[in-house]
């Protein structure tokens, strides 16, 4: 579809009523009209919206702040412009939790260019999780730290295991969620889950999404190589109670 009419012929009006309405009779510059309809539209939701719409890329620069903090406007520009643009141009936006709120939604990621409070705010971070796991990544020390908050990473994404804290890395619930959502996470835990049979098979399980081969090829091949060692083993054993046997009727002999 194509984008909106963008009415200059009413700006131009505009910019004529204002000057002919001047308290001055008509006296004022051209930079005081310009000014004032500048203040005028820079209020004017309908306005500002419209040129969001025709693809302003600097129209918030120049918005009130009132409309600044209009969710309806700003959420138009991350539209039009992308969250992660948007949150980084307008600096002003990044500790506004009811527009950052609503930014993750349509992108984790934005996470990235938020402010530190609320990338410690639990309730952001799980929307941003939520939508992209690997948002964990960009979330406060306190909230890779916790349970409920990587748990959703990684039942959304399994490599955002590789943002948790190390404690998770040894939580096999953890893990286990992470691999049944991308079979090669488990090569983002710990040495002693990566060789722990259930979380294996579940890697290399057929209805894993992605399945990791290389574990279940590197379990299988060492299953091999214990068998054979017992097998050896058993061999041994078996010489070794001959030779008793051997002699101890030697011996008796």
């Amino acid at each position: 579809s194509s984008k909106p009419f963008f009415d200059w012929y009413a700006l131009r009006l505009s910019i004529f009523q204002l000057s002919n309405s001047d308290s001055d009779n008509g006296t004022a510059t051209d930079e005081q009209i310009l000014q004032k309809a500048s203040e005028t539209l820079a209020s004017d939701k309908e306005f500002v919206l419209q040129a969001v719409q025709e693809g302003g890329k600097e129209v918030l620069f120049f918005v009130s702040e009132t409309l600044l903090n209009d969710t309806e406007v700003v959420m138009e520009a991350i539209r039009q412009e992308g969250a992660k643009k948007v949150l980084f141009a307008y600096r002003a936006l990044q500790s506004n939790k009811q527009i950052v709120m609503e930014a993750v939604k349509h992108n984790g990621l934005v996470l990235s260019e938020v402010s530190k409070t609320l990338q410690n705010d639990k309730e952001v971070v799980m929307e941003a999780v939520r939508q992209k796991g690997l948002a964990l990544r960009y979330a406060s020390e306190k909230l890779r730290s916790d349970k409920q908050v990587v748990m959703e990473a990684v039942r959304q994404e399994g490599f955002a295991l590789r943002y948790a804290c190390d404690t998770f890395k040894n939580d096999k619930e953890i893990v286990m969620a992470a691999v049944r959502q991308h079979g090669c996470a488990l090569e983002c835990a710990c040495e002693a889950l990566q060789n722990d049979p259930e979380l294996v098979m579940e890697a290399h399980h057929p209805d894993c999404p992605k399945r990791a081969s290389k574990f279940y090829q590197g379990y299988i091949q060492g299953a091999k190589i214990a068998s054979q060692v017992a097998q050896g083993f058993k061999i041994v054993q078996s010489l070794a109670h001959r030779v008793d046997q051997w002699l101890i009727s030697s011996c008796n002999w």
